[in-house]
């Protein structure tokens, strides 16, 4: 949500340079990755009401926790590390 608020304020855009244009596209792809990941939780669940078993959230929760760290690497590499 706050990059969101930050795309409004930004001042460059996705042509002006290597920074942008990768700042732009990572938030972007993390964006399609976590809608994905939310489909993917729903139908888990979905599944789980529909057959009255507990849900299995082994693969999703080793996906999750894999996207939280790619999203960390990149905040340090793109906020700290600059």
């Amino acid at each position: 949500m706050l990059q969101c608020v930050q795309w409004a304020i930004l001042g460059f855009g996705p042509g002006d340079g290597g920074y942008a244009s990768v700042y732009l596209g990572w938030t972007g792809f993390f964006t399609i990755f976590l809608l994905g990941a939310l489909y993917w939780l729903e139908t888990i669940f979905a599944a789980a009401v529909r057959t009255r078993v507990a849900p299995q959230l082994g693969d999703f929760g080793i996906f999750w926790t894999t996207l939280g760290l790619v999203e960390l690497a990149a905040f340090i590499l793109l906020y700290v590390v600059t």
